[in-house]
């Protein structure tokens, strides 16, 4: 619903992105191999098992990355606590606000366009979307009208994270229908070079430039 609402004209184009994902941890299981006392591969396995779905999200809504810079709070024990910074291919830019020992699973995505537009979404299931020319209230600093969608959450019979089921069906209409399916080898391609890049960036301590082909 979000992209649907970003890709109208009234919503102009997009400026800037922002996210949040945090989630409680440590204890999570590990499918990975990795050690878990070993600092870099925990922080690895935080990547993989849940910031890969924000990179796969964020190319949705703006397309890949050119660039990344990841800057990690230092504290003692199992805490991790990121702010990110991100450049896209056309020129814009965002951000990701991550971390790892939240009290609850909690999300946001955050688009701005010129319209001016923008459309937000929490928790995968709340959606706001605020238009430049609302059909009551004056916006600006004066208040602000938007408009509001909640699916809830209950679903599956009690599971409150939509997505899983609905991969499949799309996986199996693209079998049936003979047509593409996303997301596709492509798209996990590139959200692992994100992944590799956000690593790179924490370790060097600046920013790590993406290439845009493969090496030879």
């Amino acid at each position: 619903m979000a992209k649907e609402l970003s890709e109208r004209p009234e919503f102009g184009q997009a400026l800037t992105f922002h996210a949040r994902y945090v989630c409680p941890g440590p204890g999570m299981r590990m499918d990975w191999g990795l050690d878990r006392h070993d600092d870099a591969q925990m922080v690895r396995f935080f990547m993989l098992d849940h910031i890969v779905h924000l990179a796969d999200a964020t190319r949705y809504f703006m397309g890949n990355v050119e660039r990344i810079q990841a800057i990690r709070s230092r504290t003692s024990g199992e805490n991790y606590a990121f702010a990110v910074n991100l450049w896209f291919t056309g020129g814009l830019v965002g951000n990701w606000t991550l971390a790892f020992r939240a009290p609850a699973f909690d999300g946001l995505i955050y688009l701005l366009g010129d319209g001016p537009a923008a459309v937000q979404v929490r928790n995968w299931h709340q959606l706001e979307y605020v238009p430049a020319h609302p059909p009551v209230g004056r916006g600006g600093y004066q208040d602000h009208p938007a408009f509001q969608w909640d699916g809830g959450i209950n679903y599956a019979e009690g599971g409150m994270r939509p997505g899983y089921r609905e991969e499949w069906q799309a996986f199996a209409q693209a079998i049936r229908s003979g047509t593409d399916c996303h997301a596709n080898v492509e798209d996990a391609w590139q959200a692992m070079r994100i992944i590799e890049a956000l690593a790179a960036s924490l370790h060097a301590g600046s920013p790590v430039t993406i290439p845009s082909q493969v090496p030879s």
